[in-house]
């Protein structure tokens, strides 16, 4: 009958990625919610946390624009550090998140060169970034970081903690 135009992805701190295929499929809006019944202060800020939201993308500050970002599904979920989504809404969102910054080219013991990259995070939202099979790196955030990376080669990065899908992360 259409009254559903939403689906909880996350609620305190359970991620149910399932959902996501629901909310696709369904064409839901997601959302990040909580029960709480203690001060936010209690549950997320004193365990270093910011609390969960749903980010809704409005054109304005009203009831009717954001009604209308809801309608459109412009919404991201967020627990605990994990972003959840429509993915060209993460990639938008990550990517006005990112500043980077080509710094020097360093020659190294075995005449190997490396570029060194500077990652800037925007956000008060840390990444987690995965550079081919290597260990993930964590963006902090509010934070820079510097990567080293082959010059003049185009870097693949995966970005684990946003999820458009069942174990699905946006690479870029």
């Amino acid at each position: 009958e259409k009254l559903v135009d939403g689906i909880e992805i996350m609620n305190g701190a359970f991620f149910y990625p399932r959902a996501i295929e629901t909310a696709k499929a369904n064409k839901y809006f997601f959302a990040a919610t909580t029960d709480i019944h203690g001060t936010t202060a209690e549950t997320y800020r004193e365990c270093g946390h910011l609390r969960n939201m749903t980010i809704i993308f409005a054109k304005e500050l009203s009831h009717k624009a954001i009604r209308e970002g809801l309608e459109a599904r412009r919404t991201l979920a967020y627990s605990f550090g994990v972003l959840a989504g429509e993915e060209k809404l993460l990639r938008d969102f990550f990517e006005a998140s990112i500043e980077t910054r080509k710094l020097a080219v360093v020659v190294g013991k075995s005449k190997k060169k490396s570029q060194r990259v500077s990652l800037t995070n925007k956000t008060s939202i840390p990444y987690t970034l995965q550079f081919g099979k290597g260990n993930p790196v964590i963006l902090p955030a509010m934070s820079s970081i510097i990567v080293s990376v082959k010059p003049g080669k185009p870097v693949q990065c995966k970005v684990t903690n946003l999820w458009y899908g069942m174990n699905q992360h946006p690479e870029f």
